[in-house]
């Protein structure tokens, strides 16, 4: 009995350890920004079209894309600005671009700049 106790125990363990594993991975900077912007994308034209067509729970569906739009923003300033590999007029050129037209520079930051910074975090 103690030996079918201890096993079960054992699986439990290891079942918490790889959902420990599996959140560490998720909120990882690089996952935050790609989930933030598949989410804020998708909830911002869903709400557009539900507020074209008078359909209920618009305002919801935007505020929730208007959010995580922001995270987006939050994270990629921050992954910006603590960046070592990024001179300060580079630090500046992107501040100005998130604040000016975010959308355009979340893009191109997730597309190219964003490689700057990763090669930088995966050397160390």
């Amino acid at each position: 009995m103690t030996q079918l106790l201890y096993r079960y125990s054992a699986s439990l363990a290891s079942h918490s350890c790889t959902l420990c594993s599996l959140f560490n991975r998720l909120m990882k900077t690089k996952n935050i920004l790609i989930i933030s912007f598949i989410i804020s994308i998708i909830t911002i034209f869903i709400g557009a079209m539900f507020k074209i067509m008078h359909w209920a729970n618009a305002d919801a569906l935007l505020i929730i894309g208007i959010l995580s739009w922001l995270i987006l923003i939050i994270t990629a300033l921050y992954e910006i600005q603590n960046s070592t590999r990024i001179n300060r007029t580079e630090k500046l050129m992107w501040t100005v671009a998130f604040i000016l037209a975010a959308g355009i520079a979340a893009i191109i930051y997730l597309a190219i700049g964003r490689q700057k910074v990763v090669r930088e975090q995966s050397a160390q």
